[in-house]
C-alpha cells in the first residue's frame, strides 16, 4: 500500500515537471557584457514571458564567432544578432526573420583632432584600435580600407581590445592612432572628450540589430512573438538617449539584399574562426 502511495507520487511529480515549460533563450550578439545586455533586455523578456507563458533567459557570449557558433547549433529560440551577420543565420532556414530593432547604426574611423591623419592613406604604418573581427564597425571599416590600399597586419596596424569604449579610450590616451567604433558609443561621451574626435570615416546606416526567431519554434509562435515586437513600447521615463533596445519596426524589403552582401565580408574571417573553434586543443 505505501509502495504504491509512493510511486503515485512520484508519477504526479515527474508529470508536473513535464508540464513546466522549457524557458525560452534569448541569445543576444556580444555587443557589451552580460550585465548590460540583461539590464538593456529586462524589459523585452519581461513581456516575452508575459505573452507566452514561460520563462526566459537572456544570453550572450563572450566573442561573435561563439555567438555564430550556438545560433548554428539552433541554441537559441531568439536571436538579437547584429546586421552583418543576418545572412549566415537565415540562409540554412534555421531562423526566420522578424523585425528590427527601431535604432540606426554606424561606424566610425576616428582620429584625435588635431592629428596630422586628415583621410584614411594616411593611416599606411599607423596603429587603429578595433574590437571583435567580426563586429560591423571592424568588418565594414576593414573593406574600406583595403579599397584604400590598406591591409591589415601589413599596411596598417589592428590593435584588439575588448570593447568600443576601450578602443576610443586607447585614442584619447595617445596608445594608437585611430579608433574603429559605434558612432553612436563616441557620441554619448561627455562633449569635452566628443569635441576631441574627429571623423576620418563613416559608414551608411543600418539597423543597429535585428530579431530573428529558431524556425523550431511553432508558426503561432512566432507570429505572436512578432507582434508583441511591433507593439513593444519605451518604458515610461527611459532617457531618450539610453542606448536600448526598446521599440522595433518591420524590415524593408529594400533592406532585405543590402543586409546579405555583409555576408561576403565576414565569410572568410568567420570561416577561420569557427574552424578554430572545432578544432581540438593541440597537445602541451
Amino acid at each position: 500500500m505505501l509502495l504504491a502511495l509512493f510511486l503515485l507520487l512520484l508519477a504526479g511529480t515527474a508529470a508536473g515537471a513535464e508540464s513546466e515549460p522549457r524557458p525560452l533563450r534569448l541569445g543576444v550578439f556580444p555587443y557589451a557584457k552580460l550585465s548590460l545586455v540583461k539590464q538593456q533586455y529586462a524589459g523585452l523578456a519581461e513581456a516575452l514571458a508575459d505573452a507566452l507563458k514561460r520563462p526566459v533567459t537572456i544570453e550572450t557570449t563572450s566573442d561573435f564567432a561563439s555567438f555564430i557558433w550556438e545560433s548554428n547549433s539552433r541554441r537559441y529560440d531568439l536571436l538579437v544578432t547584429a546586421p552583418q551577420l543576418v545572412g549566415f543565420q537565415i540562409e540554412r532556414g534555421d531562423y526566420e526573420l522578424l523585425a528590427a530593432v527601431d535604432v540606426d547604426t554606424t561606424a566610425s574611423i576616428f582620429v584625435k583632432r588635431g592629428s596630422e591623419i586628415s583621410e584614411l592613406s594616411m593611416l599606411r604604418g599607423k596603429s587603429v584600435a578595433v574590437t571583435d573581427p567580426l563586429a560591423f564597425p571592424t568588418v565594414v571599416c576593414t573593406e574600406v580600407l583595403r579599397m584604400h590600399g590598406l591591409e591589415p597586419g601589413e599596411s596598417v596596424y589592428f590593435v584588439k581590445l575588448g570593447s568600443y569604449d576601450d578602443a576610443l579610450f586607447a585614442l584619447f590616451e595617445g596608445q594608437v592612432d585611430a579608433a574603429i567604433t559605434v558612432t553612436l558609443f563616441a557620441e554619448l561621451l561627455p562633449p569635452n572628450l566628443t569635441s576631441d574626435l574627429q571623423t576620418l570615416y563613416r559608414t551608411r546606416t543600418l539597423p543597429a540589430a535585428l530579431i530573428l526567431a529558431n524556425t523550431e519554434l511553432s508558426k503561432s509562435e512566432r507570429a505572436r512573438i512578432r507582434s508583441l515586437l511591433l507593439r513593444f513600447g519605451r518604458p515610461k521615463g527611459t532617457p531618450e538617449n539610453e542606448l536600448s533596445p526598446l521599440t522595433f519596426r518591420e524590415v524593408s524589403e529594400e533592406e532585405i539584399p543590402r543586409l546579405l552582401t555583409y555576408r561576403e565580408m565576414v565569410a572568410k574571417e568567420l570561416e577561420k574562426l569557427l574552424r578554430e573553434k572545432a578544432e581540438p586543443p593541440s597537445a602541451p
